[in-house]
């Protein structure tokens, strides 16, 4: 079974990030994308049933290796590096053509993606890829199940889930309650730096269709407004309120 994870460095959500520009400063914190961690957790699960190689993918600059180094630590057997100079903000479109080129050149049976990362949050790399492999794609998948010639997925939808069936080859989005992470062993940690380890400089002359105007952190939340009375003098006060506010006509 040859398995392919594509994987994205995102900025630590947790911490401080930084922005210059329309773009995240490279001073800022910058770890491997969450739900892409949980796509190598499933890569690794798939592997222990079936047996096969597990290849980590990206497209990023060169602290991308930290992400794809954290990927062969949590599992997977080798990485591959598309390396550009800078991070460009490629949008999923460029970034997804890239990437589907790459893998036409390997051999593969499961593509796994993160359902979404936590700084674009657009979620649609993975259909994209699959869209230009030709192959069947199941989102934002929550249990995964692969038999003799026959995969069975079960994905979330609103107000509950739905199970789904295909063939391979096929790329699948992992969502976070696909499985359990734990926390990796350090003597894996130390072990990843020994495992296969290709770099690929791509010129960046890659074609977005899209372009970042402006980035920028949300405006600070006001506090609440508390309105005090009875409740028919409440009631009168958010009227008013929401006339003045223009809410409400009348």
């Amino acid at each position: 079974m040859n398995i392919i994870i594509c994987i994205k460095q995102v900025p630590d959500i947790e911490k401080d990030i930084k922005i210059t520009g329309k773009t995240i400063d490279e001073s800022s914190d910058f770890v491997l994308n969450p739900l892409d961690e949980h796509a190598v957790r499933e890569g690794v699960n798939i592997k222990e049933k079936m047996g096969g190689k597990i290849t980590a993918l990206t497209l990023g600059p060169e602290r991308a290796k930290q992400a794809l180094l954290r990927c062969l630590a949590r599992g997977a057997d080798e990485a591959i590096h598309l390396k550009i100079n800078k991070d460009c903000n490629f949008d999923s479109t460029a970034v997804s053509v890239v990437l589907a080129e790459k893998i036409k050149t390997l051999p593969f049976d499961v593509i796994l993606f993160g359902s979404k990362s936590v700084d674009t949050n657009s979620g649609d790399c993975g259909i994209q890829v699959a869209k230009i492999l030709g192959i069947p794609c199941i989102p934002e998948i929550i249990k995964l199940e692969i038999g003799q010639g026959k995969v069975v997925a079960v994905r979330q939808v609103d107000g509950g889930e739905e199970t789904v069936e295909c063939s391979l080859p096929a790329v699948f989005t992992c969502q976070k309650g696909i499985n359990e992470l734990g926390i990796i062993p350090l003597p894996k940690i130390m072990q990843a730096g020994k495992k296969p380890f290709m770099v690929e400089d791509l010129a960046e002359n890659i074609s977005s269709t899209s372009e970042i105007v402006s980035l920028e952190f949300l405006p600070e939340r006001k506090g609440g407004l508390i309105i005090k009375g009875s409740l028919e003098e409440r009631v009168g006060q958010l009227i008013e309120i929401l006339k003045k506010r223009g809410i409400l006509e009348g």
